[in-house]
């Protein structure tokens, strides 16, 4: 009997990808990232400090030093309160505009152009952001366990983390671009004929 070898992990992504792409799903997980946005993450910022405190989360590429002073100034009830969230809702969030993010993008690209077309690989940047989040929530934890010391390799890995997961986030908004542009491309097209 033939086998076929095993799909590489992207194809198994691509596959799993395209099988939950539905409006529905898409739909509830819109919903779930406006309850995130509106209502859970809005008062994370008052939690952990006093005056302009703001998760390190929320910076591009801070210095190791702008991590130590931003650490200094929340109190010892923000920094703990910063870690619960960074290990509850810092990992659902990210999964949750992931998985939005990659099934809508999906969606749009499955509509307008074939399976196999390189562009499908367009749903798999939402995954960049999410690992490098991830990461960085990880060191952020462990620095706010640490704290009141300042391992720097720690804080610059927070700080390659954060950068990365935003660039990776600013590189979302051109392949949801080029999803609809492709998808109102295909619809227009489809309408005319």
């Amino acid at each position: 009997m033939n086998q076929q070898p095993p799909s590489p992990p992207a194809q198994k992504v691509q596959y799993a990808l395209a099988r939950y792409a539905r409006w529905q799903v898409i739909l509830g997980l819109f919903i779930l990232l406006a309850l995130f946005m509106g209502v859970l993450l809005p008062g994370v910022k008052s939690r952990i400090g006093p005056g302009n405190s703001a998760p390190i989360d929320l910076t591009f590429f801070p210095s190791p030093q702008t991590i130590f002073s931003m650490l200094a100034a929340f109190d010892a009830p923000g920094r703990a309160f910063y870690r619960l969230h960074e290990l509850t809702l810092d990992i659902i969030y990210p999964i949750t505009y992931t998985l939005f993010f990659s099934l809508l993008i999906t969606f749009l690209l499955n509509s307008a152009s074939k399976r196999k077309s390189p562009l499908q690989l367009l749903n798999l940047i939402p995954f960049g952001t999410l690992i490098f989040d991830l990461l960085e929530n990880a060191g952020i934890v462990t620095l706010l366990t640490l704290y009141p010391s300042q391992p720097s390799g720690l804080a610059w890995f927070v700080s390659i983390s954060n950068g990365i997961k935003w660039l990776f986030a600013g590189a979302m908004i051109p392949a949801m671009l080029i999803s609809f542009g492709m998808w109102a491309a295909h619809k227009i097209s489809s309408w005319r004929q």
